[in-house]
């Protein structure tokens, strides 16, 4: 018979297609939900204020503080795996895309994709950090401005913020200046 992970395996299949569509306005719905995608992916619980909060990403408060022990424990390294499996690759997709508006909803994901990696700077250094690096130079003031509005959330999900990571978090911060 069909088991749960044959259904979620399938659901992942269809959110790629997706991503991958033909029409710029289904990327972009693609985009927007991204986020979403990548947590539910990783088994983060959704927002702290139930079904209707927006992701983890967005209301991670204080680094090195209790979200941050929470989505670190609530990540496993199986997770992690899907999440690098399955969601990095659509993310790389929609932040290359050739349309600002799907780039620009893609780079304001990007908190949550260091949330979904479980706020590991060593991942999130080789994933995320490069495409942050690219959109805060894009030539679509658009896209650039996106991440300006969500850079805090980009940055403090990212697991630089350990003693290990405060060069990449400088670099981060001096790429977009």
């Amino acid at each position: 018979g069909v088991t749960v992970e044959d259904i979620k395996l399938e659901l992942r299949n269809m959110y790629r297609s997706l991503a991958e569509d033909d029409t710029p306005m289904v990327r972009r719905g693609a985009g927007k939900n991204l986020g979403r995608y990548a947590e539910a992916v990783a088994k983060l619980p959704y927002g702290k204020k139930g079904g209707n909060s927006g992701p983890v990403a967005k209301e991670f408060v204080i680094p090195g503080g209790k979200d941050e022990s929470i989505i670190k424990k609530s990540v496993s390294q199986d997770s992690k795996n899907k999440v690098l499996e399955d969601v990095v690759p659509i993310y790389q997709v929609l932040a290359s895309d050739e349309q600002d508006s799907v780039r620009l909803l893609a780079i304001s994901n990007s908190g949550s994709i260091g949330c979904a990696l479980g706020l590991d700077g060593n991942l999130t250094n080789k994933v995320v950090l490069p495409i942050i690096k690219a959109h805060s130079a894009d030539l679509s003031w658009r896209v650039r401005n996106h991440l300006a509005k969500d850079f805090a959330v980009v940055a403090q999900s990212q697991g630089f913020h350990e003693n290990s990571f405060k060069a990449d978090l400088t670099v981060v911060f001096d790429s977009f200046a």
